[in-house]
């Protein structure tokens, strides 16, 4: 039988240890700074967000691919603006949801609803990013369960720090392509057998303590900049970051095929952000994320 690329635990993947350590806990501070509306509300507040997601996505598409399909338009399953969408849909669905249970329970719905799709969404998980909306939902919640009771993690700081180094090491020895499909969040049980010969249940498995230790790494970091001061300087930036990720969607096409070397790659990612950082201050950024809210806007006035 030909050797499976996803059977190597042992092959290191970078990418895989960076997305698991940054991934959940940047889905968990958008649930820690979410206020809860009324969904009237909520979608007035979505609209700019949508505006972008839609601009950001059509561009990635069109760009990587040369062409825009009903198909490729519908599935962000490889597009960064995936992340845009699912947080649109996070807070849409916690302003209905919110209303009718409370967080503990809706935090016990978004775990039972993440595992369910891991096993029953087979394919086409990446349509309207449904896949990674409900597979990073309990990390939402959790986010804005805590707002407020971060010191129910403190309580626990030995605890939670052994577990957490512990969950570093963890995912250091085990890093692979195998590693990084289950942190991406857009395969499906079924879909990770295709690529290996490993039983449903290791599978299964295999992913959930991955998942936990990513889980106990955020935690960790929590507590390490356990300073709510510190923690909302976060929200300072939020913008900025917005119009990175933004930007970066429309670049992403073209940059690697300049990037031809490690080196040159970190100098000019250095570069790069540095200079979307000082363009995000200005109300060009804003402009170029929002056109047609600010054209109207500007034709309102007139």
């Amino acid at each position: 039988m030909e050797p499976n690329r996803y059977s190597n635990l042992i092959s290191r993947d970078l990418y895989s240890v960076i997305y698991s350590f940054h991934m959940p806990l940047f889905v968990f501070l958008s649930g820690y700074f979410y206020k809860f509306r009324c969904f009237s509300d909520e979608i007035k507040k979505c609209v700019p967000l949508f505006e972008t997601c839609i601009i950001s996505h059509f561009g990635f598409v069109f760009f990587k691919t040369g062409a825009l399909s009903i198909s490729k338009v519908l599935d962000f399953g490889f597009s960064p603006s995936w992340y845009l969408l699912s947080l649109i849909n996070w807070r849409v669905m916690s302003s209905l949801l919110l209303r009718r249970v409370n967080v503990r329970a809706l935090l016990r719905i978004s775990i039972v609803l993440e595992v369910l799709t891991f096993v029953v969404v087979h394919h086409n998980g990446g349509i309207l990013s449904i896949m990674r909306t409900l597979q990073f939902f309990p990390f939402f919640i959790l986010g804005h369960f805590m707002q407020g009771n971060l010191n129910k993690i403190v309580a626990y700081k030995k605890q939670v720090i052994f577990l957490g180094v512990l969950s570093v090491i963890y995912i250091l020895l085990f890093s692979s392509r195998l590693q990084h499909q289950c942190f991406f969040q857009r395969s499906g049980l079924l879909e990770l057998a295709q690529f290996t010969d490993h039983s449903l249940l290791w599978l299964f498995c295999y992913r959930y303590s991955v998942i936990i230790s990513s889980a106990l790494i955020s935690a960790m970091v929590l507590i390490f900049v356990y300073n709510n001061t510190l923690i909302q300087s976060f929200s300072l930036f939020g913008q900025g970051t917005l119009f990175i990720y933004y930007t970066q969607t429309l670049l992403y096409p073209f940059l690697p095929h300049f990037c031809i070397s490690l080196p040159f790659s970190l100098i000019s990612s250095a570069i790069l952000v540095c200079l979307l950082t000082s363009i995000s201050r200005s109300p060009i950024s804003k402009v170029l994320m929002n056109p047609f809210s600010t054209l109207l806007s500007l034709r309102a006035l007139v």
